[in-house]
């Protein structure tokens, strides 16, 4: 069962009422882009038992900040997602270290962090999580990583499942980025988007 509200004007008063709604807890997969959640809207889905089960969960365009990817951390709700979209939010460096030092993150496939301000900080948190071992999926487009950040990415020893990688505007030019993708040390890796 799925739900899509993106564009929807759901706010925090919108996630506070579905947070209430007894049908709602059997939903697995949730679109919630360009609401307006923020933190608090976060807060509300973190405590409500309603969104236990989601596997899914998109909040692309939220004006989610580190404090949102701590409760992503830390929210027994959240144990169980195979899919998180967090593009375009402002999780910056501490709210991606955060969230991938997190047992939450344990059997997500799919992670996008797009657009969030990460450096080369962010992206060797990611690289050497411990929890990051079935990713398949990594999207980190429009962020300030160099080719530091890259090279920690692509010399994983915990991506392990990693099969699709995404880097486009990031701050690395495209014959070092192509230079980095032939050393790489990710044997499922089949898609590198540099440029």
């Amino acid at each position: 069962k799925g739900i899509n509200l993106n564009d929807s004007q759901v706010g925090v008063k919108g996630i506070t009422l579905m947070a209430k709604i007894p049908e709602l807890k059997n939903v697995v997969s949730m679109a919630l882009k360009s609401n307006k959640l923020g933190d608090k809207g976060l807060s509300i889905m973190t405590q409500s038992d309603t969104f236990r089960h989601l596997e899914f969960l998109s909040l692309w365009d939220n004006g989610i900040s580190a404090a949102g990817a701590e409760m992503l951390a830390r929210g027994a709700n959240f144990n169980n997602l195979k899919e998180l979209n967090l593009f375009k939010n402002n999780l910056g460096d501490k709210g991606v270290i955060l969230l991938v030092d997190s047992t939450n993150v344990a059997h997500l496939t799919s992670l996008d962090l797009g657009g969030n301000k990460i450096s080369d900080e962010g992206a060797l948190a990611i690289a050497s999580s411990p929890y990051l071992s079935k990713l398949k999926k990594l999207d980190l487009f429009d962020n300030k990583i160099s080719p530091r950040g890259l090279k920690a990415l692509l010399q994983s020893q915990t991506l392990v499942s990693l099969e699709e990688l995404d880097i486009v505007k990031n701050n690395i030019d495209v014959e070092t980025a192509a230079k980095l993708g032939e050393s790489t040390s990710l044997a499922k890796l089949k898609i590198f988007m540099a440029f």
